[in-house]
């Protein structure tokens, strides 16, 4: 792992979560701003910067960086006196240190938060929100003007722009028509036959790019008094649990189907989902009988059987796929129309899944 020792000047500047420590280390392109943390710091340096990160301001000192990283920084003419390094965490390693993450890191400790009491580091920070003049002549806060008609005192006028892509790019179409009940997008083309990028596409990138460099107002914001939305992680969705709404609409019911839940939700490990699945869209026509059934309300009997989830999954050391057992859940087989009895079974050649 390559090591370097290198003298900086601690610089400190205010953020949104207060004074913020960083020295300029450098990478292949130039430079880049290195937030200070407490665990990096030596034990004079750290004292100093307990009290309040402004104290370090202006200090020489020098500091080491392990395969890009800055690892340790202690006063200039002075030996370290702190502690070894965060110990590598699970995970991380290589022939080389490790595979590069969007940020870079190469392996090691993981690299300090912008903010130092937090692993965290919100993607945005790389862009300070410095205090806005309210009252500028052209960036201050003022009545929109509005895009109803041409404004002689204001700008307008067209930008030109050639885009070479560097990876795939979805452009769908979306006034083709659905196929087979469902929808189907294809490549958006102009008159001409050429792949059609919405101009708005770039409009939106270029507004992002100079509200950020004016420190202008980022956008219209409203429905602040309304709670903001989490998207969950797709793997959640195998411990959902379905309810249903009394007649009166004063309960909820849980339908578990054939599992026990857990005391935070998810059913028991080794039991299949709560609710079973229905092929409705599958190309290998695994609902045999009963697809016109498939409508929202319909009462109908089903015969289902119980398959086991796989996932595929890397393996690094022996360089292939693997596939692991995820979950299990009932897969609907055959449909029937709802009635006094269930329909007889009938016989179904396959072997079950697992």
């Amino acid at each position: 792992m390559s090591e370097q020792t290198l003298k900086a000047t601690i610089q400190v500047r205010t953020v949104k979560s207060g004074p913020q420590a960083f020295i300029e280390v450098p990478t292949r392109k130039g430079s880049r701003e290195a937030a200070l943390a407490k665990q990096l710091l030596s034990k004079s340096l750290a004292a100093l910067f307990a009290v309040a990160p402004e104290n370090l301001k202006g200090r020489e000192v020098e500091y080491r960086l392990r395969a890009g990283q800055l690892d340790r920084v202690w006063e200039a003419g002075a030996t370290w006196d702190g502690g070894d390094p965060a110990p590598r965490p699970p995970g991380h390693g290589g022939r080389s240190g490790g595979h590069p993450d969007l940020r870079g890191h190469t392996g090691g400790a993981r690299p300090p938060s912008l903010h130092t009491d937090q692993w965290f580091e919100n993607p945005y920070n790389f862009v300070p929100a410095s205090p806005r003049d309210t009252n500028h002549p052209t960036l201050g806060d003022a009545e929109p003007a509005g895009h109803h008609r041409y404004h002689p005192e204001l700008w307008s006028g067209r930008i030109g722009v050639e885009l070479t892509t560097c990876t795939p790019l979805l452009v769908p179409d979306l006034g083709r028509d659905s196929v087979d009940g469902h929808r189907v997008y294809g490549l958006r083309l102009d008159e001409d036959g050429v792949p059609y990028l919405p101009p708005t596409s770039i409009k939106g990138a270029l507004r992002s790019a100079y509200e950020a460099m004016t420190n202008s107002r980022m956008g219209i914001f409203q429905g602040l008094s309304e709670p903001l939305a989490m998207r969950h992680v797709a793997q959640s969705g195998a411990d959902v649990v379905p309810v249903r709404v009394s007649d009166d609409g004063t309960s909820l019911e849980l339908l578990t189907g054939t599992s026990s839940l857990t005391s935070n939700g998810p059913p028991s490990a080794g039991q299949p989902q709560c609710a079973a699945w229905v092929p409705y869209y599958s190309t290998q026509r695994l609902l045999r009988r009963g697809r016109s059934l498939v409508r929202h309300g319909n009462r109908v009997w089903a015969r289902i059987q119980e398959w086991q989830h796989y996932r595929r999954k890397r393996n690094r050391q022996l360089n292939r796929d693997e596939w692991r057992p995820d979950f299990r859940f009932w897969r609907s087989l055959e449909l029937a129309p709802d009635g006094p009895s269930a329909p007889q079974n009938s016989p179904d050649p396959r072997r079950p899944r697992h």
